[in-house]
C-alpha cells in the first residue's frame, strides 16, 4: 500500500484551486496567507540582527538524536522548540508516485539536539503542534534553498513560517562558487555530503541507518553555518532590500521574507493546458498530430489525479510525443510504441 492511501483527509487532487488546512488559524479563509499581515509588518530584533562568534555544533556522537513518530514525542518536541531562538529544518519528500507530492520526514536541529520526525505518521499531528512555532517571530528558522520546503510545508500541513534565514540566499548574496549545501558543508564544516540520498525513495519504512544519517546532516551543522554566513559585509553592492537593514543581511532577511510570502498552488487543467507542455516538448507536430497529443495530455492528467500518480509516471512526455507522432490504432501497435515497461 501507497502512504497516500491512508492519509487521513485524503489528498485532493481536484481540478479545483488548493484550500490549505487552516483548522489550526484564527483566520480561516481558504484565498488568505494567515501570516501576510505579520510578515508585512515584520521588524527584526537587536539579536536577530548581530553576528556573534560562531558557535561550533556538538559532533554527531555527542548530540542527542531522537526519532520522533509518536503524538506524545512530536509535543514534547513542540515544547522544546518553543524554548529556542533559533532552529534548523529541513524537508525530505516524494514526488514520482503522487500527483501533488508529500513530504516524508522532516529534520529539524537546535543548538544541542537533533530531530528526526516521521511526518508520513504524524500527518495529521504536524500542522497543529508545530504551527505555533514556525509562526512565531521571535524564533528563526533556518532553512536552506527554502524555496520548495515553503509551499510543501503549506501544502501538507497548513504550516506558514515567519521569520526565515535562507542561507543558500545569504550565499548568494556573498556571491560564493555555489549557493549549494553540499558546498556550505564542505567550506565550513569540512563535511562530504553523500549526494546518492538525493533521489533516495524516503516513502519507505523503517528508513536504513544511511538514510537517517544523510538526513540528520542536513540540519545538524546548518545553525553553524548560519552563525558564520551573519558575519556579512556591511556594504552593499546593488541590491538595496524593501524592508530591514540597508546592508547584505538586509538583503538576505529580504529575500527570506519573500519565500515566506509564497503561496501554494495546486497544478489545474484547462482545455490549453496540452500547449504549454507541447512548447516545452520541441518537437514539430502536425495539426492531426497536435489533436492526438492534447488528447493523450488530457488523459495523462485525468488519470494521475484519480490514481494520485504524477503525470510523468503515468505517461513520459517522451512516450506522450512517440504516441502523438504515430497515432497506433489498435492494442499490437500500441503495444509496440509503449514497450515493455508501462506502469498503466
Amino acid at each position: 500500500p501507497r502512504p497516500q492511501d491512508a492519509f487521513n483527509p485524503p489528498v485532493d487532487n481536484s481540478n479545483t484551486p488548493f484550500r490549505p488546512k487552516l483548522g489550526h488559524w484564527v483566520r480561516r479563509e481558504a484565498a488568505v496567507h494567515p501570516l501576510e499581515a505579520a510578515l508585512n509588518d515584520l521588524k527584526y530584533e537587536d539579536k536577530q540582527l548581530e553576528a556573534p562568534e560562531p558557535q561550533l555544533p556538538q559532533g554527531l556522537d555527542e548530540t542527542p538524536l531522537t526519532y520522533v513518530d509518536t503524538l506524545d514525542g512530536l509535543k514534547s518536541l513542540a515544547q522544546a522548540l518553543s524554548a529556542v531562538r533559533e532552529v534548523a529544518v529541513d524537508l525530505e519528500a516524494h514526488s514520482f508516485r503522487s500527483f501533488q507530492g508529500f513530504c516524508c520526514l522532516m529534520q529539524v536541529s537546535t543548538r544541542t539536539a537533533d530531530y528526526l520526525v516521521d511526518v508520513i505518521a504524524l500527518r495529521s499531528h504536524i500542522g497543529p503542534h508545530l504551527a505555533p512555532m514556525f509562526a512565531d517571530t521571535k524564533i528563526v528558522k533556518v532553512l536552506h534553498g527554502s524555496d520548495s520546503d515553503i509551499v510543501w510545508l503549506q501544502r501538507d500541513f497548513g504550516i506558514y513560517v515567519a521569520s526565515l534565514f535562507d542561507t543558500g540566499q545569504a550565499a548568494r548574496v556573498l556571491a560564493y562558487p555555489s549557493a549549494g549545501l553540499a558546498y556550505l558543508l564542505s567550506h565550513f564544516c569540512s563535511v562530504k555530503a553523500d549526494k546518492r540520498w538525493q533521489l533516495a525513495d524516503w516513502r519507505v519504512r523503517p528508513l536504513s541507518a544511511e538514510a537517517l544519517h544523510y538526513a540528520r546532516l542536513d540540519t545538524h551543522y546548518l545553525l553553524y553555518i548560519y552563525d558564520c554566513l551573519k558575519v556579512l559585509p556591511d556594504h552593499l553592492q546593488e541590491e538595496v532590500p524593501e524592508r530591514g537593514p540597508a546592508t547584505c543581511m538586509g538583503v538576505v532577511l529580504e529575500r527570506s521574507r519573500l519565500l515566506c510570502l509564497q503561496r501554494y498552488e495546486k497544478e489545474l487543467f484547462s482545455e490549453t493546458s496540452y500547449l504549454d507542455a507541447y512548447r516545452r516538448c520541441q518537437e514539430p507536430l502536425t495539426r492531426e498530430q497536435l489533436a492526438v497529443f492534447a488528447g493523450l495530455y488530457a488523459w495523462r492528467d485525468r488519470t494521475a489525479r484519480e490514481r494520485d500518480e504524477s503525470t510523468g509516471f503515468v505517461l513520459s512526455r517522451a512516450l506522450l510525443v512517440k504516441l502523438a507522432k504515430r497515432a497506433p490504432s489498435n492494442a499490437r501497435d500500441l503495444r509496440a510504441v509503449l514497450g515493455k515497461w508501462v506502469p498503466l
